[in-house]
């Protein structure tokens, strides 16, 4: 299966999941989303300082990847066939560039 065919597909998938045929969510789906949502912190920054004030990188990385699989069912919920095929575009114009 082609690289494009798999984003349709599962954009379909995620859609069929978290959204009705219309778009929008039942109660079931937004509370659901809602959680996933407050779980993951995606309103929070990831930005941490530990108790002396540094930078703390291992807590922010875990916080991103915290973050990670909630973002992407965002961003599927929300792409275009537009946005697919300019990926796709994307993505072909990278593996001519490297290879």
């Amino acid at each position: 299966m082609k690289l494009i065919d798999r984003m349709f597909h599962l954009r379909a998938a995620y859609r069929e999941v978290f959204q009705q045929k219309d778009g929008s969510m039942s109660r079931a789906q937004e509370l659901v989303l809602t959680d996933l949502c407050r779980l993951a912190r995606i309103h929070d920054s990831a930005f941490t300082r530990d108790l002396g004030g540094r930078v703390d990188s291992h807590a922010m990385v875990y916080r991103e990847g915290r973050r990670e699989p909630i973002l992407r069912i965002l961003n599927y919920l929300h792409l275009s066939d537009a946005d697919l095929i300019q990926a796709q575009e994307r993505i072909k114009a990278e593996e001519r560039n490297d290879g």
